[in-house]
C-alpha cells in the first residue's frame, strides 16, 4: 500500500486543479484527473475502504461544486 500521505497529497492536488478551472472545457479535462485518481486508489487492494470512500467523496464533492458554479 502506498503511504496514506501520498493519496492525500494526490487528492489535494486534484482538488486544486478542479478549483482552478475557469471553463467547462477545463473542468472536463479535470474530470479525467478524477477518474485516474479513483482508478489508482481502486487498484490498491490494501487501502482501507473508509479511506478510499473519504478520498473519493472529497474529489467528487469538489468537482460537483465547481460544476455547479460554472453552470450558473
Amino acid at each position: 500500500m502506498k503511504n496514506t500521505n501520498q493519496y492525500v497529497d494526490h487528492m489535494n492536488w486534484v482538488i486544486k486543479v478542479i478549483e482552478s478551472c475557469e471553463t467547462k472545457a477545463q473542468l472536463k479535462t479535470a474530470k479525467n484527473l478524477t477518474e485516474v485518481f479513483e482508478r489508482n486508489i481502486t487498484k490498491d487492494s490494501n487501502i482501507d475502504i473508509h479511506l478510499w470512500r473519504n478520498l473519493s467523496r472529497q474529489v467528487r464533492v469538489a468537482y460537483d461544486k465547481k460544476y455547479m458554479s460554472l453552470t450558473k
